[in-house]
Formats: C-alpha cells, sequence, structure tokens
C-alpha cells in the first residue's frame, strides 16, 4: 500500500492539456489479463467522449510513485478492478479525500456497500449450462477456481441449478484448499477418472478450463465424446492453444468497463450513488472443438469441422473440405452428413455468419466491412443471410449491445 499522508491542496478540477481542460481519471488495474483489457476498452469509449485523460496506475508500483503520481495528476475520480483491497482503497482515500471512487468486479462491492459494476455471473453461467444441456448428456459438473472468488460461487450455484431443473445431478469440484499446483492437477485428474461419463463440465475461468483438458489429455480421457468442456471469458490464446480448442462464454467486459466510467462521470458531477450497481452479463457463446460433439462422426470429419471454424472468414470453399475428407465429392459430402447432419457448405456459412455477428458485437469495425472480414464477396448478400439467420439487421445488432436503440443511437 501507498503513503497514506494526505495531500496539502485539495483535488483540482481538471487538467489543463493542450489548451483544454479536461478531468483526470486514475485506473488501478493491470493489462496482463483480457478481461482487464476489455475493461479498459470500454473504459477509453466512454473517456474519449467526455474528453478525460486516463492514466493507468499498477498498484504494484512503489509506494513513492504512487504518491508522485497522485501529487502530480490530482485525478478527480478513479475505477478500480476487483483485485484492489480494502487495505489499498483506505489508503487512497487517505490520500485523496473525497475522491470519487467505481469498482469494476470487486468484492467490496457487496461487502462494503461500493458504487460499482459487477458481472452477472447467474446469467452466464446458465447459457453455459444451455450449451452443454443441448448436447444432451447424462452427467454435468463444475470445477471451480482454485482461489477461492464470490463469482465463482455464484457461477456454480446458477450452473447446478440449471441442471438440477433438467433433473440430472451436477458434481461440483472444489480445489480452493489446495495450494501447491502438482497435488492440485493430480487431484484433478483422480477426480476426471472416477466423474460418471459421458459428462459436460463448465470450468469457472478459461484457464481452470484449460487445466481440465490438460487433465483429459494426462488421463486419456477423450473429449468431447467422454467429457464436453466450456469455460468462461474467451481469452483467445488459452482457448485456441488448448487441446482440443476450447469452447467459451464471453463476458460483456467493454460493457462493464463503459458502464463504470459513466458511473464516474456521475460521481465526479455530483451524483451521489453509493451503493448504486450495475450489472453486465454474456455477450456471446463461443463453439470451440471441446464442446463440439459428433459421436457418429470419424477423425477426418472432426478435423473438417475445426479447419471449418478456422478458415471459413478466409473464403473457403467446399471442394477445399472435401479434400481433407478424402473420396468424391458425393461420398465426401455423404461423409460429413453422416458424421453431422448438415452438409459442407451449411458448416461453412454458419460459421461465417458466426464469425459476422462476432465482428457485429465485438469489434468496431464498420459494418460495410465486415462481409470481407467473414469470406463474403458481397456485402448485400451477408447483410441478406444475417438477417436471415439472426432475425435483425447487423446494426440493429450492433445497437443492442451498445444499449442503443435505431430510435436514440
Amino acid at each position: 500500500m501507498f503513503c497514506v499522508q494526505p495531500l496539502d491542496e485539495p483535488p483540482h478540477l481538471a487538467y489543463t492539456f493542450g489548451g483544454m481542460n479536461r478531468k483526470v481519471v486514475f485506473v488501478f488495474t493491470s493489462i496482463q489479463r483480457k478481461a482487464l483489457r476489455d475493461y479498459l476498452s470500454g473504459i477509453y469509449r466512454v473517456a474519449r467522449r467526455r474528453n478525460w485523460q486516463i492514466r493507468i496506475v499498477d498498484r504494484a508500483s512503489p509506494h513513492r510513485e504512487l504518491t508522485e503520481a497522485l501529487k502530480e495528476f490530482r485525478p478527480d475520480g478513479a475505477i478500480l478492478d476487483g483485485d484492489a483491497t480494502s487495505r489499498f482503497v483506505t489508503g487512497l482515500r487517505r490520500q485523496v479525500p473525497r475522491i470519487p471512487l467505481v469498482f469494476m468486479d470487486s468484492a467490496l462491492i457487496r461487502r462494503r456497500g461500493e458504487c460499482g459494476v459487477l458481472h452477472d455471473s447467474s446469467a452466464t453461467a446458465s447459457r453455459a449450462a444451455e450449451t452443454l444441456l443441448a448436447l444432451n448428456l447424462p452427467n454435468y459438473a463444475f470445477v471451480g477456481t482454485r482461489t477461492k472468488f464470490f463469482w465463482s460461487s455464484e457461477r456454480m450455484a446458477a450452473f447446478s441449478a440449471a441442471v438440477r431443473a433438467t433433473g440430472r445431478e451436477c458434481s461440483v469440484y472444489d480445489a480452493t484448499s489446495m495450494t501447491n499446483s502438482a497435488a492440485a492437477m493430480l487431484s484433478l485428474r483422480k477426480w476426471l477418472t472416477v466423474l460418471p461419463k459421458p459428462c459436460g463440465i463448465l470450468a469457472a475461468t478459461d484457464e481452470r478450463g484449460k487445466e481440465v483438458l490438460d487433465a483429459c489429455l494426462a488421463e486419456g480421457i477423450d473429449v468431447p465424446e467422454s467429457v464436453a468442456v466450456i469455460g468462461i471469458d474467451n481469452d483467445e490464446f488459452l482457448c485456441e492453444t488448448a487441446i482440443p480448442t476450447l469452447s467459451s462464454i464471453l463476458p460483456a467486459f467493454q460493457r462493464c468497463g463503459e458502464l463504470a466510467a459513466e458511473l464516474l462521470h456521475r460521481k465526479m458531477s455530483g451524483e451521489a450513488l453509493d451503493g448504486t450497481v450495475e450489472r453486465y452479463g454474456p455477450l456471446a457463446t463461443i463453439i470451440r472443438e471441446s464442446t463440439r460433439r459428433f459421436p457418429a462422426a470419424p477423425l477426418n470429419i472432426r478435423k473438417a469441422v475445426e479447419y471449418i471454424r478456422l478458415q471459413a472468414k478466409s473464403g473457403i470453399t467446399a471442394r477445399e473440405i472435401v479434400q481433407i475428407i478424402g473420396g468424391s465429392r458425393r461420398t465426401a459430402e455423404n461423409r460429413f452428413r453422416k458424421g453431422t447432419g448438415h452438409s459442407i457448405l451449411q458448416e461453412i456459412q454458419e460459421a461465417r455468419l458466426s464469425h459476422a455477428r462476432y465482428l457485429v458485437e465485438n469489434s468496431r469495425i464498420p459494418l460495410g466491412l465486415i462481409a470481407d472480414a467473414c469470406g463474403y464477396s458481397s456485402d448485400i448478400y451477408l447483410k441478406i443471410r444475417f438477417r436471415r439467420r439472426f432475425g435483425c439487421t447487423m446494426s440493429a445488432c450492433r445497437m443492442a449491445v451498445q444499449g442503443k436503440s435505431p430510435e436514440n443511437p
């Protein structure tokens, strides 16, 4: 924690920069995890609109550096991520009295009634349950975090409730008491070997999901035929490098940053918002190999499906997939349909449309450029296909995610 001596002068109201007065906002976070980087993207969207100057501050910085930064920039407000401790917050408030604070996914929102934004873990876990229950498996399980977090417990409770509502039981793996990584992995491997199968598993995070996949690989447990696994966060590095690739639920992390920044704007404008809590939920379900079950499909068909997922946006054709499967066009089509229940072209189209929706909802790419990014030669054709598949236009879909309406953009 940094020095707690109060500043001699009250916080200033604005910071002069390039001839303009700009409020200074400190964001106490890091960029090490994907969720934190997405938080920042949302905060910066609001900052540009509000003409703020953002200063990212690492809580692990030496005390002297933190104190000097506070003295030099005199923040008008601050946003803190869930790693901020009570001690750190107390020190910050002593250093800069009456500074407006907003918290993101912090236990302090619940414990101390702080103003902030919380992830709707129940809604996200319920969406994961829908994905796994659609596989119609007889058994389900939840793997929590090794460190005890309130949101992991919420995800476990919601997932278990969704499973039990269908008349099935949900096993829970709790490793919060294990501090030794090697012992924890060994315990997880033993648990997986005796787990009733086939089974659908929700891991509290992608990191835990990858550990489950690593344990299955070590024990020779087939994924997804024996165990289907889905994580939460959609950390693409973890998900795409896992063996097999990991399906995941993507929370609306950027929306969290936007909501936190808007709350801070209101607090800096004088509104009394103590105890105010905004929530954000899941944004998308990203299906990869770990939940794509084709029990009747041989290995070459499953490889073809994964190749389509990875390459559909590059403009691949059914002819390329036939070469992967082998045989004549008709033979390959029949094998693919028998293994997956649909044609090669349908699989390609679904992969392209899924990627298009992901870009509409999760990027700022102009809508007119998305067709090319998804392997379509015609923007008009994509718009038609998109509306037929999802029941809304691309612009309406983007507005809905941003919390806007066509009448009030």
